[in-house]
Order: structure tokens, then C-alpha cells, then sequence
């Protein structure tokens, strides 16, 4: 049959709704305008196309122009346009199978021999026009409607081969694991035998209700297969069917029976004499289960028919296309069965130890946990909201978590309890997918793979639980130890489980604020409320540290503590609801500002500190984001917010309490680790003075080492001519290197430039300093909308490189003696530290400027990838990077190229990067020639309209030196967190 020709899609058809979507592939529902008629249309994105996937496509398009079969859903048109191709097919509205059969009131041997007989027919017609299937399995297997007695219809071609006659060659691996045959297993030559195996398997799933062959373990499901051993446990299926079956599942393909001669068996052709007609109550209850079992994964991992991925050189590329995992349809797609026995042992090892901690994880053993993983353990974790958490704490809270959950609320279920999931869910199965593993030398490797993870809830309905996973090995006195680990949940996450991570980075880890009504008096509160259940020995003393110190300190400048309420698992601080916002976000709102109003607010702030000296307390955190005013009228007063890091002290004790606080505001001596007290606060309260008269900080640069230097110096910029000479006097004494000649609070509250403001600070309106504190409040905002969290937010973390990020707009020093920059480290160790932070900035470089022959010079030309963009694949090799460079490019030459500065090419086309800054850096030496490093990735933006943007990534690169050249190998990168647009590529 001619195909029909027609000049644009949009001539003959109508677009309507979306069916689905691939990763270069939409399907959406059209009605052909000449006949009414509904189809529905696979639309791809050409542009997007290697030229292996253009043969994928044409191949495809050519076996289904072949085939014209009641049984077959058909391809009706082919339309091939500038940027896209249009493949036409039947819209099949009935939905699986295997899902029909479980629904019906009855279902015999008769109806599966009907059901078999339709899909052999299929068969037969794909045999004598020369087309093998490779992928027949019940997820291809549809109805044409909701109708009953509706036609079965084998879809998806994807994998199908065309060949002459009964031709047999070693055309490569391609199916899914359960449904292969033993000449693809063995890597024998093949041909149409292939999918009367596979059909043998469904028949057999069909009658019994479970498949023939199936293990956990991948190797030994193979050598079931090979070997052709299938339960012999089916005593109430008639002799006939067996004896089809057993024709099908014959291991030698020469004698297998073909599709034509499946046909004439009598109990296809005779089952109405042949096939039993008893209901096979049996087997609807087993196919209910394994329908289940499929659907776990299918949540995640099923596309139908026409979304299709047209995917690069992944990983796991298949896998999105079926509800198993398929096998790569490539001669080197294999378990690696012809490598070098040594290579592949030491890859299976590092399979097998990772399974080993896996199963720590679900079991709850903490202990087991411990051995495997080195005790600085590094992890980006979707539960560490943007930090990078260091040790063993963070990893026991969520260890202790699943136990309270194991002996509490779910204690009466079976199974393991997965931790990191919540009360309601527990784990039945964990199964590792396609890992791929990187050998960087004898004692060190890295393995990426995908973690499916099957559970039930409380009510027993299933669900799944994907991540994307990679980490980090190291042999260490003989045992493996994980160094490092990077997990997250691909952006097309559709599994059910309902615990999703942004959640919490609105609440807080273990904490939420809601807005409360005092009964009695109808006066509005802010509660926080921390639920205790989840905290750990040091939470709780900081918890109990934080209250003891806000009951002290009653004053109109702070936001103060009304009533603390213990409870049996959780804890409420009720505090002043502020509803007027940070104090420099108003100032750059006014009409007129000063320095008399400058002298105004900082009175306030020196009032504040002043009555926090005089009861002990010592904030240790002053800065722009911890004034907040009471409320949104002129005139409103300011508060001092946020005393959690805050310390006790008796009268001017000095003593080493660890670095606490933001880099910007620190004090000379804390960066160098001298003892300190009060004087911290007058330092900062400098700063502030610096920026509410000049617009930007005294002390800055983006190297922090640099900045650190900046400030044991106490070397400011002096350009600030138009501040009065009081103003200047002031911010001497206050920014002044030793703290034993620093002014104090009372001191500065006396000083002529604020006790005498009327008479010395000038009157006069300071709009460069408005203008350039707007511009310090957006870069505050950039980091701010992903590292700011308010008051009654804070995180009680555990030891987080990064912990104290997630509560200020600039990183926090952790609040610990052992979290300083690592002065002391030994020079070769940190130079070979900054090679690693150097080498990756040239990388990140070469991205933001569009860059594509630049990167791959960096990168290994078989780098492997997890991308939020790749959907839950492992991408390997350039092309799936060379399309986001290329798509910069079209946006850097089209809509924005009026715009000055780089454009990031993964962010859309409406942005465009002004900065980006690796954030925290941790370096893992791994020997000379291996690293790994991660960091979080800010970039800041703006957009068409000026307004400024920020964009958040968790960042894994694993590095080797070849040739005497440093070469990304893997990276995982997980996010993105958006912050005011939804325009998210790579």
C-alpha cells in the first residue's frame, strides 16, 4: 500500500492533546482533517539527532511501512519536515493486555490460547516480510480499545531487524532481560527464533500467571535462560498447552517451532476441543502480582510506543522504553563477557560491595553502614538540601529514623524498613541497575547506576523509589571503603512515593513555622515548631542553648521569646511575628536616605548587642539578614533575629568556642583561631555600619582565602569621601584588628555620630549609596533564595561541610574547631587540592561560554553522565552534551544576542549568566593521578528584563590524569533548584 504524501504535517492534520513524551519525542492525539479519523502523532525533534539515531528512526519507519496487520499497530503516514518528523500511528485506546485479562470475571486456558494465537498471527506476518521484533514482552502488547474482544496489537519497533529469508547473524544484544534467548545470551547468531522464545515466555506467563525464568541476580536469570530450566510447577495446565510451550522454549533455535507451525498446534487451531474452559482463578491472582511487580517498575522506567527516546550513547537508554531493564542494542552492550577476566572481576567487586552497603541501608545496620564507608564519608543527598554533608552524623540520624520506624508505627509489616522514605513505606526489593563502573587504578573506583527501590505502604499498595546514584570507592588496608557518594531523584521522578525533598527545604530539616493565634488574647505569634523525635544529642543541646538564650533577652530591638512548650515529640518556641522584612531591603524602598538614618538604624542594632553583652550573650552572627523590622510601617523598629549560633558567656571572657558565623562578618580574630567574645559582634556591627553608608561591604572577594587575608589585615577600601569624618571615626574603632582596643557596644552607643546625630551626621540624601546597596541586596538575593533560611527555620544538621549554608545568605563556617580551611594541610596536598578547583572552573568555563571543543579537550570523550535533563539515565560519551552546547548557541545568536555577557546554554534562552561561583569545594585525593571533587554550583543570572535570577546545582566530577592531563570522567549533577523561572535545560 502507497503511503499517502503530504507537503506539512499541518495540512492534513490537526493537532490536539499531549499523549506523552520522550526525551526528543512527544506523542500527542491529532484528527486527520480529511476524514475525521484520530491517530496518534509521534513528533520528533530532528535537530536533536545523532546520525545513529536517524538510522534508528528510518529503520524503524521502514520495518513499519512493511507491515500491514490487523494484530500490528500501523503507521499510517510519514511526514518529514525542516526540523521534525511526523510518524502517524493507530490510536490504540485499550490499554495493556495483561491488564484486561486481571480485570475480567473469567479467564480460561481458551482465552489465553485466543490471546496467543492473535499475538503468533502478529508474529507470522512480521516473519515473511522479513522483520524479527527482538523486544516481544506484555508491555507491547496492546488492545485496539476498551471494547470487549477488542484486537491485540504488537506495538513498538524499536529494535526490530530486518533480514532475508531465515538468515541468522550476531546482530547484538537488544531485548529485555526476561524475554531473551539463549542464542542472544550465548552471543550466537540469530534470527526470527528470537521472538517465538519470547513468545513461549508469554504464553507461559499467560497460563501460570508468573514468568518461566526470573531471579534477583541477573547472572543467574541468564543461566536459567541458557539453560532453559523453567518451573515445572503448572500441574493444572493441560497437556496440550504444555506441550506448546515446551515446542517454544526449546534452547536449540534450529529445532524451535516457528510462528506458522505455533498456528496449527491443536490447541490453537482446536481449542474449543482442546484447551480447557475452566476458570484459572489461580492465575488472574498471580497475574494481579506480576502486573504489580511490573508496574514498580514500569512507574519509572515504561515509556509506550510512540515516546520513544532517541536517546545518545546511554547507559541505560533502553531502560526508559520498557518496564525492565532492556539490554543496550549494541555488540558491546554485554555483561562485558569478552573483557579482560581481571577487569571484569574487579568490576564485579565493586558491584558487589555496593550491593553490600545497599543492603545495610534497607536492614537499618548502622553498623554494617560504618565499616563499609570511610568515616568522612562526603554526601550529596536530596534529604541535605543543597549541603555537602560530611561523617557519619547525618547518615545515623536517618539509620536511627528507620528503626523508631521499624519498632513504632510499621512494626507490624514484614520486610525492611528503607530509612530515608518516611513511616509509611517499607522496602520489599532493592535492585541495582545497568551499574557502570570506572577502574581508576588498582585501589580506586567509581560506579554510577540507577537504584530502584520497590516498597508498600501501610495500606500494602505498591510503590516505587528511584535515585540516581554514584559513588566513590577506595581500598584501604585491603577493604573497600566508600569515600563518597552523590544521590538524587531524576526530574521525571513518577513514582508515588510522597516524600519529596523541596518539602523540606520550605519547612526546615526537622523544624516548621506557622503563624498562631493566642487564645486568650487573639494576639498573632510565630511558632516554631521542631519536631524532637528527629533530633540528635547535639540538636537537642543547641535546641535547649537557643531557648535558654532568648528567654534572657527582653528588648524592643530583639525578636523576642514568648513561650517555649515541651511535648512529647515535639517542641514549640513561640516568638514576635515580624511581618516587615529585612532592614536594607526597606531602606533601598525609601524616597529620601542619610546618614542620620543611617545613625538611626545602627543605634538600634548597637542597642540590640549592647543588652545581648550586658546578659552574657554573644550573637556571633550579625549581618544584613538578621534585621528584620517589626512591621511594614515607616518608623517600624528593628529586630535582631537568629541566635542560633549564639554562645554564653561570664563577663569579658575570651575563649576559643570554634568558628561560627558568615565569612563576610568575621572577626580577625576567629580567622585566626585566637580566643574571642564580645568584641565579634562590635566587628560586625562594623561591616554593617561599612555597607549602610557606602552600599557594599568593606571586606570582599570571591576567593575566600583572599578575603580571610582582607580581613586579619583590616584593609577596607577608603573611597568613601562623602562620608563625614564622625561616621568614618566610628567605623574605625568598631573595624579596628585587635579586640582588646575595639570600641564597645556602650562605647559606640556614646559616640557623637550617633548620640549627637542632630548636630554631626549629615542630612543629606546618599542615592549612589541607595544605588549600590540594591545592587549588594540582589547578590545577597542570588544566594539567598538558596541558601537563606529564616529565623524559625534553622536546620539542626549534622557535620555539614556546608552545614550553616543553608541558614545565612552566604556560607557559614561550621561551628566547630576542626572546620577551618584546612591552614595547616600540608603545601603538596593543597596545591594538588586547587589543581583539581582549578581544572574544574576551566571546565565550567567552557560551558558557560558555549565552549564545545574547549569542554571535550576536558573531558574524557566516554564520560559518563547523570544529568537532570537525561531523566534518570546514565549518559555516556558527547552527544548528549554536544545538543545543550549546540542549543546555547542557536540561543546566544537568536533572541538574546543583544545581551552582553556569557549565555549559559543548559538555562533556557530567556537568561543569561553574569557570574557563576563553586561553592565549598571538597577534594578527594585518590592517589596522583585520580580526584574527585564536589561542590554546589551557583550561577546568577538575568533575565530580558534585568531582573536577577539565581540557579543552584550539587556537583560530583570524578578526575584522571592522563598523558599528563587532567580528564573528566563521570559527573553527577543533581538539581536544579529554580529560583524564578522554570526555564531549566542543563
Amino acid at each position: 500500500m502507497a503511503m499517502p504524501v503530504c507537503t506539512r504535517f499541518s495540512d492534513n492534520y490537526d493537532i490536539k492533546e499531549e499523549l506523552g513524551k520522550g526525551a526528543f519525542s512527544i506523542v500527542k492525539r491529532c484528527v486527520q482533517k480529511s476524514s475525521g479519523l484520530e491517530f496518534a502523532a509521534k513528533i520528533i525533534n530532528t535537530k536533536k539527532l545523532t546520525s545513529r539515531d536517524f538510522q534508528k528512526l528510518e529503520r524503524e519507519a521502514r520495518v513499519c511501512r512493511k507491515l500491514q496487520h490487523p494484530n500490528i499497530v500501523r503507521l499510517h503516514d510519514s511526514i518529514q519536515e525542516e526540523n521534525y518528523h511526523y510518524l502517524i500511528f493507530d490510536l490504540v485506546t485499550g490499554g495493556e493486555l495483561f491488564e484486561d485479562i486481571v480485570a475480567r470475571e473469567f479467564y480460561s486456558e481458551a482465552d489465553a490460547s485466543q490471546c496467543i494465537q492473535q499475538i503468533l498471527e502478529s508474529v507470522q506476518h512480521c516473519h515473511q516480510h522479513g522483520v524479527v521484533h527482538r523486544d516481544l514482552k506484555p508491555e507491547n502488547l496492546l488492545l485496539a480499545s476498551k471494547m470487549k474482544g477488542a484486537a491485540v496489537k504488537l506495538a513498538d519497533f524499536g529494535l526490530a531487524i530486518e533480514l532475508q529469508g531465515d538468515q541468522q547473524a550476531w546482530f547484538g544484544f537488544a531485548g529485555t532481560p526476561g524475554y531473551l534467548s539463549p542464542e542472544v545470551l550465548k552471543k550466537e547468531p540469530y534470527g526470527k527464533p528470537v521472538d517465538i522464545w519470547a513468545c513461549g515466555v508469554i504464553l507461559y506467563i499467560l497460563l501460570v500467571g508468573y514468568p518461566p525464568f526470573w531471579d534477583e541476580d541477573q547472572h543467574k536469570l541468564y543461566a536459567q535462560i541458557k539453560a532453559g530450566t523453567y518451573d515445572p510447577e503448572w500441574d493444572t495446565v493441560t497437556s496440550e498447552a504444555k506441550n506448546l510451550i515446551n515446542q517454544m522454549l526449546t534452547v536449540n533455535p534450529h529445532k524451535r517451532i516457528t510462528a506458522s507451525e505455533a498456528l496449527k498446534h491443536p490447541w490453537i487451531s482446536q481449542r474449543e476441543r482442546v484447551a480447557s474452559a475452566i476458570h484459572r482463578q489461580e492465575t488472574v491472582d498471580c497475574l494481579k502480582k506480576f502486573n504489580a511487580r511490573r508496574k514498580l517498575k514500569g512507574a519509572i522506567l515504561t515509556t509506550m510506543l510512540a515516546t520513544r527516546n532517541f536517546s545518545s550513547k546511554s547507559v541505560i537508554a533502553k531502560a526508559k522504553e520498557s518496564s525492565d531493564e532492556k539490554v543496550k542494542e549494541s555488540s558491546d552492550s554485554s555483561n562485558n563477557i569478552e573483557e579482560d577476566d581481571g577487569i571484569r572481576l574487579r568490576r564485579q567487586e565493586i558491584i558487589r560491595v555496593t550491593e553490600q552497603l545497599i543492603e545495610t541501608i534497607n536492614s537499618g545496620d548502622f553498623n554494617g553502614y560504618t565499616k563499609i564507608c570511610d568515616s568522612h564519608l562526603t554526601a550529596f543527598e536530596p534529604e541535605s538540601m543543597g549541603n555537602l554533608v560530611e561523617g557519619m552524623d547525618f547518615h545515623k540520624f536517618y539509620f536511627e529514623n528507620g528503626k523508631k520506624m521499624n519498632n513504632g508505627e510499621v512494626s507490624q509489616s514484614n520486610g525492611k524498613i528503607l530509612s530515608v522514605l518516611g513511616k509509611n513505606y517499607r522496602a520489599i526489593n532493592t535492585t541495582i541497575l545497568n551499574p557502570h563502573v570506572h577502574l581508576l587504578g588498582d585501589e580506586t573506583a567509581c560506579i554510577a547506576y540507577v537504584r530502584l527501590t520497590q516498597l508498600v505502604d501501610k495500606q500494602g499498595i505498591a510503590h516505587s523509589h528511584q535515585s540516581e546514584e554514584t559513588r566513590v570507592w577506595q581500598k584501604r588496608d585491603g577493604k573497600w571503603q566508600n569515600i563518597h557518594i552523590h544521590r538524587s531523584f531524576p526530574v521525571n521522578q513518577t513514582g508515588n512515593v510522597q516524600f519529596d525533598p523541596r518539602r523540606a527545604n520550605k519547612r526546615g530539616a526537622f523544624s516548621i513555622v506557622k503563624r498562631c493565634v493566642q487564645k486568650s488574647s487573639g494576639l498573632e505569634f510565630a511558632a516554631k515548631i521542631i519536631n524532637t523525635k528527629k533530633l540528635t544529642s547535639r540538636d537537642f543541646q543547641k535546641l535547649e542553648r537557643e531557648a535558654r538564650v532568648c528567654r534572657k533577652l527582653q528588648h524592643p530591638n530583639i525578636v523576642r521569646l514568648h513561650d517555649s512548650i515541651q511535648e512529647e515529640n515535639y517542641h514549640y518556641l513561640i516568638f514576635d511575628l515580624v511581618t516587615g522584612g529585612e532592614l536594607f531591603e526597606d531602606i533601598v524602598a525609601r524616597e529620601f536616605y542619610s546618614e542620620a538614618d543611617a545613625s538611626q538604624c545602627i543605634q538600634q542594632i548597637l542597642e540590640s548587642v549592647q543588652h545581648c553583652h550586658q546578659h552574657g550573650v554573644v550573637h556571633r552572627d550579625l549581618k544584613p539578614e538578621n534585621l528584620l523590622l517589626a512591621s511594614k510601617m515607616k518608623g517600624a523598629a528593628v529586630k535582631l533575629a537568629d541566635f542560633g549560633l549564639a554562645i554564653e558567656l561570664q563577663g569579658d571572657q575570651q575563649a576559643w568556642f570554634g568558628f561560627a558565623g558568615t565569612p563576610g562578618y568575621l572577626s580577625p580574630e576567629v580567622l585566626k583561631k585566637e580566643p574571642y567574645g564580645k568584641p565579634v559582634d562590635i566587628w560586625a556591627c562594623g561591616v554593617i555600619l561599612y555597607i549602610l553608608l557606602v552600599g557594599y561591604p568593606p571586606f570582599w572577594d570571591e576567593d575566600q582565602h583572599k578575603l580571610y587575608a582582607q580581613i586579619k589585615a583590616g584593609t577596607y577600601d577608603p573611597e568613601w569621601d562623602t562620608v563625614t569624618s564622625e561616621a568614618k571615626n566610628l567605623i574605625n574603632q568598631m573595624l579596628t584588628v585587635n579586640p582588646h582596643k575595639r570600641i564597645t557596644a556602650s562605647e559606640a552607643l556614646k559616640h557623637p555620630w550617633i548620640s549627637q546625630r542632630e548636630r554631626v551626621a549629615s542630612a543629606i540624601h546618599r542615592q549612589e549609596t541607595v544605588d549600590c546597596l540594591k545592587k549588594f541586596n540582589a547578590r545577597r538575593k542570588l544566594k539567598g533564595a538558596i541558601l537563606t533560611t529564616m529565623l524559625a527555620t534553622r536546620n539542626f544538621s549534622s557535620k555539614s561541610v556546608i552545614a550553616k549554608a543553608k541558614e545565612s545568605s552566604d556560607e557559614k563556617v561550621k561551628e566547630s574547631s576542626d572546620s577551618s580551611n584546612n591552614i595547616e594541610e600540608d603545601d603538596g596536598i593543597r596545591l594538588r587540592r586547587q589543581e583539581i578547583i582549578r581544572v574544574t572552573e576551566q571546565l565550567i568555563e567552557t560551558i558557560n561560554s558555549g565552549d564545545f571543543n574547549g569542554y571535550t579537550k576536558i573531558c574524557d570523550s566516554h564520560l559518563t553522565a547523570f544529568e537532570p535533563e537525561s531523566m534518570g539515565n546514565l549518559v555516556e560519551g558527547m552527544d548528549f552534551h554536544k545538543f545543550y552546547f549546540e542549543n546555547g548557541k542557536k540561543m546566544n545568536n537568536g533572541e538574546v544576542s543583544q545581551s552582553n555577557g556569557k549565555i549559559l546554554s543548559v538555562l533556557g534562552k530567556n537568561y543569561r549568566a553574569i557570574n557563576t561561583t563553586i561553592l565549598n569545594p571538597h577534594v578527594h585525593l585518590l592517589g596522583d593521578e585520580t580526584a574527585c571533587i564536589a561542590y554546589v554550583r551557583l550561577t546568577q543570572l538575568v533575565d530580558k528584563q534585568g531582573i536577577a535570577h539565581s540557579h543552584q546545582s550539587e556537583e560530583t566530577r570524578v578526575w584522571q590524569k592522563r598523558d599528563g592531563k587532567w580528564q573528566n570522567i563521570h559527573v553527577h549533577r543533581s538539581g536544579p533548584k529554580n529560583l524564578g523561572f522554570s526555564s531549566v535545560n542543563k
